[in-house]
């Protein structure tokens, strides 16, 4: 990646550590080699992006990072924007102090109860941490979301989800499986989009970078938002999306990907919006830029018919650099269906 792409770059992802309490089956780093970010080493990875104004820490459990709260000085005295994607166990960790340092929190839930969700991560109070997580950031007024991978073994839970987001009026944000390094818990075609369809049934739609949704959803993206951003990991390698590496993980080869249309969406209406659907998806499902799986029109099946609802707008880091969506719970008619 040269100088001149960096420049372009304002949203960066970072995983300052690959370290983790937890070893979750479906976690895309759960097989990286231990490493961790040292400050000194993010001081100067920081200096080639000139212009970065919003940082997302993930990965792996940024706190047992012995450098974390250092590093979180160090961007906030830059007046760059943070967030911090977590279980639960980074937030009882860190000092109100530095909690409040950050401007999105999202707490990571795979399943709505505690008897799932315990047994998936393998620790029996994982629930437990993430809620009382989700409780420590409302009681000090920061704004907290639920994070959920959306998969084959839980996406029927989806309705569940809503009695948690009414309990603590808080927004689910949704990240689709990638096959990083299974395709065990991929959804196929006809599970995406019953999925997709719970989700409009159920919830609002905040916001969306997910680009086969253009089919059905409000606005209409140009591509993958990734490449637009960068992603650090914590061997210290700068990928376009935060699922890719090897031959994937060059910034120009991938951006020049990210323009082309397939051959076989040519004559589709939504081509130059959706251009073949998740670029990051599509490489790790078929090894090139064919068309995303999960188009109806590439199956030769009708485009399901679903309708969102749009909830007010809100400014989310996650949505300029992940194929990601914010949902929320209907309100009752009479309601103002404002998010908070």
């Amino acid at each position: 990646m040269n100088e001149k792409s960096y420049k372009k770059i304002d949203a960066l992802g970072i995983g300052i550590t690959s370290l983790c309490n937890l070893n979750c089956p479906h976690c895309y780093s759960r097989k990286l080699i231990q490493k961790s970010i040292s400050l000194q080493e993010l001081e100067s990875i920081i200096k080639n992006f000139p212009n970065i104004k919003k940082v997302n820490f993930g990965t792996g459990e940024s706190v047992l990072n012995k450098d974390f709260t250092k590093i979180v000085d160090f961007l906030s005295e830059k007046n760059i924007e943070i967030a911090l994607t977590t279980n639960g166990f980074s937030l009882e960790t860190l000092s109100e102090n530095y909690l409040k340092k950050f401007k999105d929190i999202d707490v990571s839930l795979d399943f709505p109860n505690s008897a799932l969700h315990n047994e998936w991560r393998g620790k029996h109070d994982a629930f437990d941490m993430a809620i009382r997580a989700i409780e420590k950031c409302k009681e000090i007024g920061l704004t907290v979301s639920i994070a959920m991978c959306l998969m084959n073994n839980n996406y029927k839970h989806l309705p569940e989800f809503r009695l948690l987001l009414d309990k603590y009026d808080i927004p689910l944000r949704i990240n689709l499986y990638k096959p990083v390094d299974t395709d065990k818990y991929l959804m196929n075609y006809s599970e995406f989009w019953e999925s997709i369809k719970l989700l409009s049934e159920n919830f609002e739609l905040v916001s969306n970078s997910e680009p086969l949704l253009t089919l059905v959803a409000p606005e209409k993206l140009k591509g993958s938002p990734c490449g637009n951003s960068a992603r650090l990991h914590p061997d210290g390698k700068i990928t376009p999306c935060v699922y890719l590496s090897g031959e994937f993980s060059d910034f120009e080869k991938f951006k020049k990907m990210k323009l082309q249309i397939p051959e076989k969406c040519s004559n589709c209406s939504v081509a130059n919006y959706c251009r073949g659907g998740c670029l990051g998806r599509r490489l790790l499902t078929f090894g090139s830029p064919e068309p995303d799986q999960y188009c109806p029109i590439i199956n030769k099946k009708e485009i399901p018919e679903i309708k969102f609802i749009r909830a007010k707008s809100k400014d989310f880091i996650h949505s300029s650099y992940l194929c990601t969506c914010f949902k929320h719970e209907h309100f009752a008619l009479l309601k103002s269906q404002e998010i908070r």
